[in-house]
């Protein structure tokens, strides 16, 4: 007759290590498998001078069967592991190692599993967390943003550039000119600094870099970024945002005409000016006064400014209620460009 046999699983967590065990409870015998890892997990920090570092880890067999070591794989890469003996007489001691390579700034964690002929727990895990052993340098300043504004035309220029506090003794942290992630937007610069020395050992490093718009995008805004990576690559250290608007051939001044009432006020009145780059713009004839409800739009003189037509726009009387409008003007462009200018008038105190 065959008999039944129980496993009790049981892990043990101390400041020695890891023991993970399997006891045949209905002999109450010692574990049939059972080992101790000392440590269960490391976190080293790497040596300037040499691109890896390395873990070492102590397996004992505190079971009374040998323990068996197959397929080792770890999670990165970045790192490899190997154990010596792969088959741990009881009571026997194996060392296994965890070879990797960290990163230059900040931390990377990365385990190792090695596969066990230990049927209730199949395999042990190491764990190694590896930190780069050059500080981050101090962000000290960066422009707000790289800021085209209205474009009409390539070749527009604006400055890009990052400060950071480094360590006299290091290389320079940028050796990449930065990216953009706009295909019309090139940067370009030299990648040797401009140095302040700042007292112990630190000094300013000013990276100055040009930000170019090759090509005039669709009318309308556009956005994106500047992307600084350091040493080694990896994460972006710093982004400077883009951001400008490529105008229409003919536009608005301002976009929109806006008025704020208290009650009892004057009807108001504002300059709009329509303009375009090309020279020979104008406007139909019919624009040159309009009276449309409610108001009275009387154009005025732009002296010697060629391609613009202002217009004084004036309300026939206070509005009783808030208004949004569009004013709309045909001009004498090719395929009839039209300029829409929106009015919108709030009342305080309703």
């Amino acid at each position: 007759m065959l008999r039944r046999v129980a496993f009790a699983v049981f892990v043990i967590v101390s400041l020695a290590g890891l023991v993970v065990a399997a006891r045949d409870s209905a002999s109450g015998s010692r574990p049939r498998h059972a080992v101790q890892v000392s440590p269960a997990s490391q976190r080293l920090v790497a040596n300037p001078n040499e691109a890896h570092v390395e873990a070492t880890y102590r397996l004992k067999n505190l079971g009374a069967d040998d323990l068996v070591i197959g397929e080792i794989a770890t999670t990165c890469g970045c790192s490899v592991a190997s154990i010596e003996p792969k088959t741990i007489a009881p009571g026997q001691t194996a060392v296994a190692r965890v070879v990797g390579q960290p990163p230059a700034v900040g931390e990377k964690s990365v385990s190792a599993t090695l596969k066990t002929n230990w049927a209730s727990h199949p395999a042990i895990e190491l764990r190694l967390t590896m930190a780069g052993a050059q500080k981050n340098p101090i962000v000290a300043h960066l422009p707000d943003a790289v800021p085209f504004g209205f474009v009409r035309k390539p070749g527009a220029v604006e400055s890009c550039f990052i400060e950071r506090f480094e360590d006299a003794n290091t290389p320079f942290w940028i050796t990449a000119v930065p990216q953009s992630d706009l295909d019309f937007v090139t940067v370009d610069g030299k990648l040797k600094p401009v140095e302040t020395p700042m007292g112990g050992g630190t000094v300013l490093r000013h990276y100055n870099f040009a930000a170019t718009l090759k090509r005039v995008p669709q009318a309308g805004g556009f956005r994106g970024e500047v992307v600084f990576r350091g040493r080694g690559g990896g994460e972006p250290i710093a982004r400077i945002p883009i951001h400008g608007s490529v105008r229409p051939a003919v536009y608005a001044v301002p976009a929109t005409l806006f008025a704020s009432l208290d009650k009892g006020d004057s009807p108001p009145k504002v300059r709009l000016t329509i303009a375009a780059d090309d020279e020979g713009f104008n406007l139909k004839a019919e624009h040159d006064r309009l009276d449309s409800s409610p108001f009275v739009i009387t154009k005025t003189d732009t002296g010697a400014m060629k391609s613009r037509v202002a217009f004084e726009v004036a309300w026939k009387h206070a509005p009783a209620a808030e208004v949004s409008e569009s004013l709309r003007f045909e001009t004498n462009l090719t395929g009839g460009a039209v300029v829409e200018a929106p009015v919108v008038i709030t009342l305080n105190g309703k």
